[in-house]
């Protein structure tokens, strides 16, 4: 269970982390944030496999603040985007919903998040665990 490429393929479960994750993410726009042992990238691409939304993944210390998007992109707006972009969080990673390398090509709002985190690079996932480093 929650292997990326399984769930999309062959409609397998999430593991149990996973759909815990996912409940606490119910619709666009949800944010929770946990413990970093308790989420990892390989995990988001599971939850995009699974609902076919993207989702962003930040770290700080300790602890990652995951948000739910869409099928076609995310919305972090008011106090949470101050909060990132003040409160040190680094964009570990964020899916976009698919099973080609098209679907690992950064977006023009991806290099902007960089450019506003200060950050050099970060990662892109597909729904199947595929992954690209992009950068500025």
């Amino acid at each position: 269970a929650g292997i990326p490429s399984a769930i999309e393929h062959f409609n397998r479960p999430l593991s149990q982390r996973q759909q815990w994750i996912l409940e606490s993410l119910p619709e666009y726009g949800s944010n929770t944030i946990i413990r970093k042992k308790e989420i990892n990238l390989r995990d988001l691409s599971a939850l995009t496999a699974k609902t076919g939304d993207e989702f962003h993944l930040f770290t700080k210390g300790g602890y990652r603040w995951v948000f739910r998007g869409n099928k076609t992109g995310i919305n972090i707006i008011g106090s949470d985007s101050e909060t990132l972009i003040n409160g040190g969080w680094k964009l570990s990673g964020h899916t976009h919903p698919g099973t080609t390398d098209l679907c690992l090509i950064p977006s023009s709002d991806d290099y902007e998040t960089l450019e506003t985190l200060n950050q050099r690079q970060s990662v892109i996932l597909g729904s199947l665990g595929q992954y690209q480093i992009f950068g500025r």
